[in-house]
C-alpha cells in the first residue's frame, strides 16, 4: 500500500509541528509536506498528487481562495479541509457552499478533528 500524502499550507510554523506530531501517533505511516509559502505549495501540487490538503485562509503571499482556484486549475484531487484560528460568517458559509472543501476545523488541530479527515 502506498503512503498517504498529506500536505499542509499554514504560515505557522508550530502548526507544522503540532500536525507532524500527532499524524506520528494517528498514521505514522504517511508522509507530510508542508509550506509557509503558498507559491510553493501551488508549484509542489502541480508535480505531486496528494491525498488530504490542510489549508489556512490567512497567508501573507496569496490568500487560501486563491489557493483554492489555483487548485481546482491544475485539477487538484486531495480532499481539502481548511484549518483557521478564526473564520468570519462569511467565510464559513463560502466553505459550506464549496463542494471543492470537504469541510472546516479551528486550530489547533485536534487528534480527534486529524482522525476525523483521515477517516
Amino acid at each position: 500500500m502506498t503512503k498517504r500524502q498529506i500536505l499542509m499550507i499554514d504560515d505557522d510554523k508550530i502548526q507544522h509541528i503540532l500536525l507532524q506530531k500527532r499524524l506520528s501517533k494517528v498514521d505514522p505511516k504517511s508522509e507530510l509536506h508542508c509550506f509557509d509559502n503558498p507559491i510553493f505549495a501551488v508549484d509542489f501540487l502541480k508535480n505531486n498528487s496528494v491525498d488530504l490538503i490542510l489549508l489556512d485562509l490567512h497567508l501573507p503571499e496569496m490568500g487560501g481562495w486563491e489557493i483554492i482556484t489555483e487548485m481546482k486549475k491544475i485539477g487538484t484531487k486531495g480532499r481539502v479541509f481548511v484549518l483557521s484560528g478564526s473564520v468570519d460568517p462569511g467565510d464559513k458559509n463560502r466553505i459550506k457552499d464549496d463542494p471543492f472543501i470537504q469541510g472546516h476545523f479551528e486550530k489547533p488541530l485536534s487528534q480527534q478533528d486529524l482522525e476525523s479527515m483521515l477517516s
